[in-house]
């Protein structure tokens, strides 16, 4: 994954003079996700399952580290108090997963990297 700025809840990281500053790189983190295929049993007049599609096993997890963006007009580099519960009040207010759009001001160096998801601890 990489990207300097984020889209999520209508609103971007730059309203709110957020960078993204790292990733979790931890070695558990899988590449893919692991699924359930869905179907129906089999009997002795249904040899074959009826197959009715696949879910998730589990969710993705990963964390991100947020900084406050050093060429911001600001001198200061230290959230405030007000600051700190607009960006959480920000990333808290879903209660359905929302699309997350991580972006960079190369776009055709890096992949795009899309995701539906909320964040649980900020």
């Amino acid at each position: 994954m990489y990207g300097n700025y984020f889209y999520y809840n209508g609103q971007t990281s730059e309203d709110y003079d957020l960078m993204i500053g790292g990733y979790s790189l931890d070695s558990d983190v899988p590449l893919g996700m692991s699924r359930e295929i869905l179907r129906g049993t089999m009997n002795r007049y249904r040899i074959i399952p009826n197959h009715m599609g696949t879910a998730y096993q589990e969710p993705l997890v990963f964390t991100i580290s947020m900084v406050k963006n050093q060429c911001s007009s600001s001198d200061e580099y230290i959230f405030t108090e007000d600051e700190v519960d607009a960006i959480v009040s920000w990333l808290t207010e879903p209660q359905y997963p929302t699309l997350f759009h991580m972006y960079d001001d190369e776009p055709d160096v890096y992949k795009k990297y899309d995701y539906f998801g909320l964040f649980s601890d900020v």
